[in-house]
């Protein structure tokens, strides 16, 4: 009874572990929809409307549109830009320029594992943004990230644009 026992019990171990390695590669793998999608392009046709009109607004938009920049854009959700945030940001175009380009990290485009990648072995590293600050990103124990001084969260990993990479966010 117990040999049967500890082989039923080691077949779900092996189970559990396969399972267990499968959502976790399943979580890190890259979308490759369209990869020859501009990033103005991946931004719209996953609807992040309101992201793209405050690019319009600061001009900002025509950066994301050409191939070979190899860029990496926390682009939040239309959620995370309540109306009234977006009605200040458009009155002040530096501010909403600046605001922007912090949104994007200029050397490579990051996947989630590149990002993790580049963090450890410590818990977090600073990322150089376009408007030219740091950008601190932390890996938690989970495995999951939490980017800048508001502890956003990725919530649509790896969208690839060209040669960048386009993670939608639940902040800025």
């Amino acid at each position: 009874m117990t040999h049967g026992f500890r082989r039923t019990k080691v077949f779900l171990f092996v189970l559990i572990y396969i399972h267990s390695y499968f959502v976790v590669n399943s979580a890190l793998q890259v979308s490759t929809r369209d990869s020859q999608e501009s990033i103005a392009d991946a931004l719209e046709s996953f609807r992040l409307t309101n992201f793209v009109s405050l690019l319009r607004k600061s001009q900002l938009l025509e950066l994301f549109q050409g191939i070979g920049d190899q860029f990496t854009v926390l682009a939040p959700t239309n959620g995370a830009l309540p109306k009234p945030c977006r009605g200040l940001l458009e009155t002040n175009i530096t501010s909403l320029e600046n605001l922007l380009l912090y949104q994007v990290i200029d050397s490579g485009g990051f996947t989630i594992g590149n990002l993790v990648s580049n963090i450890q072995p410590a818990t977090s590293a600073n990322f150089t943004t376009l408007e030219g600050s740091r950008l601190p990103i932390h890996l938690l124990s989970n495995g999951s990230l939490l980017i800048g001084y508001n502890n956003v969260s990725i919530i649509h990993p790896n969208i690839i644009a060209f040669s960048s990479v386009v993670q939608i966010t639940n902040g800025l």
